[in-house]
């Protein structure tokens, strides 16, 4: 995934509003969203090929993501951990975003560059392998990243932030306006010279071999159910399905 955007505890209806764009190898077997049987509660798209995920919701209030650092040597080491784990392992374990947090730390360094955001219905955190800071607690407000550091100003993500703070502030709960904000598939000019590929294009990647695999919109209603809603992808931005689910909220384990 190549991009998240969230707005946390500010809209007048949803305490969480979340978007993002998974961009992965079109040849990398997924399985979309739907609720996993082995993980009760957990609703989530799969990484066929390492059993992880990128993004879920849970019943419990629980999500969480994660995005690649971009780095100069993109491959990982041979026997690094798929970052996809960070995800899974988190609603597996069933703790708090601050607890798993400082439990993945001792061995974050066994996973390439990454980036984790772990929330529930109290608190939200951001994790990186790549921070200066392992993990800290983000206040409420509008929290964006891409493939580098949480905040970074590139062109598509300060354009998401944009997005998203318009939706906040027309305290809308339409999902299409997200998703239109997740289309978008021209690189955005900002008069940067030299930025790196995922720094100046645009934030939907509509290539043969690579590109916007999942565009996702979680809404989480105060004290309510959550609606995650996905739709897929095949080369050149194709239509590939699309699946929406409502997490009923209950108790956490």
């Amino acid at each position: 995934m190549c991009l998240i955007v969230l707005a946390w505890q500010i809209h007048p209806r949803h305490d969480l509003v979340l978007a993002a764009n998974r961009d992965e190898l079109y040849a990398r077997p997924t399985r979309a969203l739907d609720r996993w049987a082995d993980q009760p509660g957990l609703a989530a798209g799969r990484d066929l090929a390492a059993a992880g995920t990128w993004l879920g919701a849970h019943e419990d209030g629980r999500f969480a993501a994660v995005t690649n650092f971009h780095e100069r040597q993109e491959a990982p080491a041979p026997l690094a951990r798929s970052r996809g784990d960070l995800v899974a392992g988190f609603f597996a374990a069933g703790e708090t975003p601050e607890a798993h947090a400082r439990r993945i730390e001792a061995r974050a360094a066994g996973y390439a560059g990454f980036n984790l955001l772990l929330g529930d219905a109290h608190s939200l955190w951001y994790v990186s392998n790549r921070a200066p800071v392992f993990a800290q607690p983000l206040a409420p407000g509008v929290h964006a990243i891409s493939n580098h550091l949480l905040g970074t100003a590139w062109p598509k993500l300060q354009q998401a932030v944009t997005a998203m703070h318009a939706h906040v502030d027309a305290g809308s709960a339409d999902l299409q306006t997200l998703f239109a904000t997740l289309r978008q598939r021209e690189a955005v000019s900002d008069g940067i010279q030299g930025l790196p590929w995922p720094a100046g294009a645009g934030p939907f990647v509509a290539g043969e071999v690579f590109g916007t695999r999942a565009s996702t919109v979680i809404l989480r209603e105060r004290r309510g159910a959550t609606v995650i809603e996905e739709r897929n992808f095949g080369p050149g931005g194709s239509p590939a399905g699309a699946a929406r689910l409502t997490l009923v909220p209950r108790m956490a384990a």
